[in-house]
């Protein structure tokens, strides 16, 4: 039995530090700090948790691998501030557990699935946020160049990603449910003269 300090509302497994053992990740919805427990790989964790201070309240929360292995899995954070939703990667770095890049949402983020949507090997993020769907496209997000991409649909309450469709480019699908209880599912528009440019979704 792990015990905790917190009543964590999100937990998730990754491997934060990169040395290739799961650790666990929680927080309280509506609270300020990410708290790790490193993992053994041994089913043992540490004795106590690294905290990160998010500098907003936190309203989503998922994990992703940015590059190799020993890179250690990033985090995506949600969170609310004064001046509007922000998404914050947190990720392992010279001086410890730290936010590397934000960026700006439309809204608050709820929801976020993480999959290769683009086909370059790096995962991508699409985010629920204020009942918009976005996807931050992965390639270079790490180090604040990542690109926001705003689909057309509304009122969107979850998403997640997968193979729902034929696509003679080997790409995932996303499906959206909205707030009728309408589940759309949103494809890449290709051209096969460019297989190699980033492809816009659309619905079907």
């Amino acid at each position: 039995m792990i015990r905790i300090t917190v009543e964590p509302d999100f937990l998730i497994a990754a491997d934060v530090n990169g040395d290739g053992h799961r650790d666990l990740v929680f927080a309280g919805q509506g609270g300020s700090r990410l708290q790790v427990l490193a993992g053994t790989g041994k089913g043992k964790f540490a004795a106590q948790p690294v905290s990160i201070e998010i500098p907003g309240s936190i309203t989503a929360l998922a994990a992703y691998r940015p590059g190799a292995p020993t890179m250690g899995d990033a985090l995506l954070v949600g969170y609310q501030t004064a001046q509007g939703a922000r998404l914050a990667i947190v990720s392992n770095g010279a001086a410890g557990l730290g936010i590397r890049a934000t960026y700006k949402l439309p809204g608050a983020a709820t929801a976020i699935s993480v999959a290769n949507l683009d086909g370059d090997s790096i995962p991508d993020a699409a985010i629920v946020a204020g009942g918009q769907l976005v996807i931050l496209h992965g390639a270079n997000a790490i180090r604040g160049g990542g690109q926001l991409e705003t689909l057309p649909v509304e009122n969107v309450e979850a998403v997640t990603a997968g193979e729902f469709l034929m696509d003679r480019h080997g790409l995932l699908q996303l499906a959206a449910l909205n707030a009728n209880g309408d589940v759309l599912i949103l494809a890449h528009q290709a051209s096969m003269r460019a297989p190699s440019r980033r492809r816009r979704f659309k619905p079907r």
